[in-house]
């Protein structure tokens, strides 16, 4: 439903209307796979409503995917919520439908926080990340037919992201292949630290070593009992370096991070693009593709393309978030911010079929010396 008189009062992110019985936001993410909005009071949650993902449809405006929903409080008032799936963004609306307690009402308009979470992805080929990738560069061409030029940057940005997502999940196979073992358990190891994922690793670890019951004895006794400081938290480069190879080879290694980070995907942010953490450092770490390296390098009208980038992101969450709106986005910055999107996500595609080739050659010869 649309709001009649729109005030636009921004208060952590939303916009309400005059009597704060409505309040709408837009989260710049795509839920490919679906997802759900966890809604929070006060750090607690008081629901999880599911998202469905966008249609994969040609045209951007057929892609909008809608639901309604209803959920209450603690105290009984009840709210009705749409929510509007698109290529590009998730919008949603809550309203005020049933009040039992006006002052519990401001309270939830004034400290509500949304969360979107994913449901875990599923992994597609190498075609048709291809093909899905080529299918939202036709609907960012229509936007900027159509004179959309700011949902064109939102959507370039948010294709980028779900390129990076799919890449990265569906070739878990040809993660670490340009590393030796020590190289991939030191990358494993800054993976586990910067995305707080080591407690979800020890748990798949521990169930990966099974009954071997005197290999489990000896390493808690050397990791808890015989600790000199006191420090009970298991140290993982302790039992990779205990554990010899055939006890836990490097696929199996992989194996167990990939299904870690599959399960914890929401720790990992593609959106961050500098320092520890970000896409540029994870696809390095990863895959041995340096990102970087390449917005640095390349260049659109004699200008590095990084720092085109580098401001489509910054507009993209001006955007998104509906700040600095007195900033009038023209076509020639819609068709320059195509274009930079275009050549990284061309980019991340070559490389990636590179890896792919790679092993694949790599395969193909270890058989012939067997043979």
């Amino acid at each position: 439903m649309l709001v009649e008189k729109i005030v636009r009062v921004i208060r952590n992110n939303y916009i309400y209307d005059d009597h704060h019985n409505r309040m709408s936001n837009t989260l710049a993410v795509t839920a490919v796979d679906g997802g759900y909005l966890i809604i929070k009071l006060h750090n607690k949650e008081i629901v999880k409503i599911y998202v469905p993902p966008p249609h994969w449809e040609d045209k951007y405006r057929d892609s909008i995917n809608s639901t309604e929903d209803y959920f209450a409080d603690d105290v009984g008032n009840g709210y009705d919520i749409q929510i509007n799936s698109a290529m590009g963004d998730i919008f949603y609306e809550i309203e005020i439908s049933h009040t039992e307690d006006q002052d519990a009402c401001n309270d939830f308009a004034n400290n509500v926080e949304v969360i979107f979470e994913p449901i875990i992805p599923e992994e597609y080929s190498y075609e048709q990340i291809e093909t899905a990738y080529e299918k939202r560069q036709r609907w960012t061409r229509e936007l900027i037919e159509n004179n959309l030029f700011e949902v064109s940057i939102i959507i370039n940005v948010s294709s980028l992201e779900t390129l990076m997502k799919d890449l990265f999940i569906s070739n878990h196979n040809y993660w670490f292949s340009n590393y030796d073992s020590l190289k991939t358990n030191e990358n494993i190891l800054s993976i586990l630290k910067n995305y707080n994922l080591n407690k979800y690793y020890l748990q798949n670890l521990w169930k990966k070593l099974g009954s071997n019951q005197t290999l489990k004895v000896n390493l808690l006794f050397d990791l808890f009992i015989d600790n000199i400081n006191g420090n009970i938290s298991i140290k993982i480069n302790e039992i990779f370096n205990r554990l010899t190879e055939n006890e836990l080879r490097k696929n199996e290694k992989i194996d167990l991070l990939f299904d870690t980070v599959k399960k914890n995907l929401q720790n990992i942010s593609f959106q961050k693009r500098k320092g520890e953490g970000s896409f540029n450092w994870l696809f390095k770490k990863i895959f041995d593709i340096d990102i970087a390296k390449f917005l640095d390098q390349e260049k659109i009208e004699n200008i590095s393309i990084r720092k085109h980038f580098d401001k489509m992101y910054e507009l993209r969450h001006k955007l998104a978030h509906g700040v600095d709106g007195e900033y009038e986005v023209s076509k020639e910055d819609a068709e320059l911010y195509f274009n930079v999107t275009k050549k990284v996500n061309e980019f991340l595609l070559a490389e990636v079929e590179k890896l792919i080739k790679q092993e694949h050659m790599s395969t193909f010869t270890s058989l012939d010396i067997k043979l």
